[in-house]
């Protein structure tokens, strides 16, 4: 438990989704709350901007320049999985000794212990665990992969926040980013993964490098999970925006395919909640 201040009610380039605060965060701490005075969480500690890039790009170490995603992106979340919620304002603040107890009962650790490989001793090969009975969930499958990583996640972020707000009910069980790599990523394989789950639609992201380091073009496609026909595809590129970095060039792709997401919204293939 550490203190600090709120210094930005904006991210990196004025992002509104995001608070800036100066409490000290280590590794590890993302996903814990960024609480009030009252022991209300207004955001979720989620990154801090790194120290060792900024000396080596503009010659200074930043002073705890933390961030937290701000409260109301996390409201839309909830409301879009229909998890009810309490809202309070500050009306009595208590000791910052005090503010543990009354926030640890909330807070809950989670590991991602990936598939269990197990030996066949009868056999002498090696053979995977059996999965886990899969969730019915209906809704849009959300999944994808590309590179560079950074830039394919800042991207499926950005389209994710748009399919929630637009109300689009996501079948991806809450907080997994479905990054799949290998054969995992074709679509049949996630096709098949929809069908056992229930959902009604594969919406289908993917992200390359172009011609010139920032160069980025991004796909999206949706696949009808029953007969496992395209219903439509889009595409965005970072060319003609300019882009110095990685992440201005994913920012010009996701801006674009989020336009074209709320193009769809509400018909075959992104139905709204």
């Amino acid at each position: 438990m550490t203190t600090g201040n709120i210094s930005a009610l904006a991210g990196l380039g004025d992002d509104a989704r995001w608070l800036q605060f100066t409490a000290p965060i280590q590794p590890g701490n993302s996903g814990g709350p960024l609480v009030d005075a009252s022991g209300d969480v207004v955001g979720v500690v989620t990154s801090k901007l790194s120290p060792l890039w900024a000396a080596k790009n503009i010659g200074d170490v930043p002073q705890n320049v933390n961030f937290a995603l701000n409260a109301s992106v996390i409201r839309d979340f909830l409301e879009s999985r229909s998890v009810e919620y309490h809202t309070g304002g500050l009306a009595a603040t208590i000791a910052v000794t005090e503010l543990p107890g009354k926030v640890s009962g909330a807070v809950f650790p989670l590991q991602c212990i990936g598939t269990l490989e197990v030996k066949n001793t009868k056999a002498n090969t090696v053979s995977r665990a059996e999965p886990p009975a899969v969730e019915k969930r209906p809704g849009v499958l959300f999944a994808g992969y590309g590179s560079p990583a950074d830039s394919f996640q800042s991207i499926f972020l950005e389209v994710e926040n748009t399919l929630t707000t637009d109300g689009i009910q996501i079948a991806n069980k809450p907080s997994s980013m479905q990054q799949v790599n290998g054969d995992s990523a074709s679509v049949q394989n996630l096709l098949n993964i929809a069908q056992r789950q229930g959902s009604d639609s594969l919406l289908y992201l993917t992200v390359e490098h172009g011609s010139t380091p920032t160069g980025h073009s991004g796909r999206l496609q949706c696949f009808d999970v029953a007969t496992g026909k395209l219903l439509w595809s889009e595409k965005a590129s970072s060319i003609g925006h300019w882009a110095s970095t990685n992440q201005a060039a994913a920012k010009a792709v996701a801006e674009q395919l989020k336009k074209k997401i709320k193009e769809h919204a509400g018909k075959p293939g992104l139905p709204l909640r």
